[in-house]
């Protein structure tokens, strides 16, 4: 995420060629930035990395401040002599967003830049479905029948896909009893029972095995590997039984498995 560039002894002699090194030096004291700009981009989620600056013969008693101009930036913190962290607040927008870090150490001083990319906002799925891409929050028990559970189902938005569906049925549906390419096209035609908004309602039973089951879909038409969870509620649980199938596994992006 952050180009964490370690500072040792052994290789401060190597980081003076360094390009985008500015060093100054006066008298017994030089202070200089490593990394001047991130390249990479932070998650849209919660995350943390680091930067790394230098100082030789630092001056005993002065200290680093670190200030940033976004409020989404927290922890500036310097964890050891020669390296300072942030930690990015989730960005719930769905653009890039850029925030400027600076650096003051005695009359010098230094800026770097983070970036964070931005969920998307319609709430598509990202490149792919992962074990926590779906998340089942506590059921209630249906007001008007005590046989029956309220399921609320939230989605949790990685990347880049534009659109994605996703349904709840009645028993085990594993890959041995409903393959990836006849799950999608089971989604692709079950227009009454397929849900492809971020938040909804299942109402279910009791004491009974269900699947839940979604792919995504990005602007290209590639399918992603079929996401399937288990859900099988009873009275006295604290919460949802979820539990991935063995088969199931992730994939790098949707291209690596389009149909």
């Amino acid at each position: 995420i952050f180009r964490n560039l370690a500072v040792v002894s052994s290789l401060m002699a190597a980081l003076a060629s360094v390009s985008c090194q500015e060093k100054v030096e006066t008298g017994e004291t030089a202070f200089s930035m490593v990394d001047t700009e991130i390249s990479e981009v932070l998650p849209a989620w919660e995350s943390t990395g680091s930067a790394t600056f230098t100082l030789d013969w630092p001056v005993a008693g002065e200290k680093i401040e670190i200030t940033s101009d976004a409020s989404w930036l927290t922890d500036l913190n310097d964890r050891t002599a020669y390296e300072i962290s942030v930690t990015a607040l989730p960005n719930e927008t769905g653009a890039l967003r850029t925030a400027n870090v600076h650096v003051a150490y005695m009359e010098f001083t230094g800026d770097f830049a983070v970036r964070q990319e931005g969920a998307s906002t319609d709430l598509s799925y990202g490149d792919f479905f992962r074990s926590d891409s779906l998340y089942s929050w506590g059921y209630t028990q249906f007001a008007n029948d005590s046989t029956k559970a309220v399921l609320p189902v939230d989605n949790v938005i990685f990347g880049d896909a534009s659109s994605y569906r996703y349904a709840l049925y009645e028993g085990s549906l594993g890959v041995s009893e409903l393959s990836d390419e006849d799950a999608i096209a089971k989604l692709n035609a079950d227009e009454a029972a397929v849900v492809d908004k971020p938040s909804t309602l299942f109402v279910l039973d009791f004491e009974k095995a269900y699947t839940l089951i979604g792919f995504a879909v990005d602007q290209e038409n590639n399918n992603s590997k079929v996401y399937r969870e288990s859900v099988n509620l009873t009275k006295d649980d604290a919460s949802t039984k979820q539990d991935d199938f063995e088969d199931y596994k992730d994939i790098g992006n949707i291209s690596q498995a389009h149909n």
